[in-house]
């Protein structure tokens, strides 16, 4: 599967219609990069891990959430649809800051549990009593700011 996947990343990147443009766009993630300065290799791994954690999450997702998005902007408008699609926003926007590495990462339910307790979670969200029955509320160590969970290493780093 992995070969299958890089495979098919190199191929999205090799016909992308802006590939001779002087800025380009990952045609996985959306993220912008100017080939010749910023190297390829990054943006095709991080469009790799990304689809990696779609299946990921695919295999841990409540019936009623929507697919991980991956681009910023369909993750941000997702958020503010419902409550659900507030969890899932987030929980990929915390993948994103990761380059989309799974590995470490807390599940979808553990990192649900985590945002309804945390401090700077809207009350609309972390008042719902449905979500609240769903994932109870329990602290989840690592979640920090713009809830954005960062493993123990990362957390002895400052923020870039």
């Amino acid at each position: 599967m992995a070969t299958n996947l890089h495979d098919y990343v190199d191929n999205l990147f090799k016909t992308a219609p802006d590939r001779f443009d002087e800025v380009r766009e990952n045609p996985i993630t959306g993220g912008r990069f100017v080939p010749g300065y910023d190297p390829i290799a990054p943006q095709k791994r991080k469009a790799v891990h990304a689809l990696l954690a779609q299946e990921w999450f695919d295999q841990q997702k409540p019936a009623d959430a929507p697919d991980l998005p991956i681009r910023d902007t369909d993750r941000e408008d997702l958020r503010w649809k419902n409550p659900v699609n507030f969890l899932v926003g987030c929980f990929a926007r915390s993948l994103a800051y990761r380059d989309y590495r799974i590995e470490g990462h807390p599940t979808f339910h553990e990192y649900a549990r985590g945002v309804i307790a945390h401090g700077a979670t809207p009350e609309w969200v972390r008042n719902d009593p449905e979500l609240q029955q769903r994932f109870p509320p329990t602290p989840l160590h690592g979640l920090g700011a713009g809830l954005i969970w960062r493993s123990p290493k990362a957390r002895s780093r400052p923020y870039a």
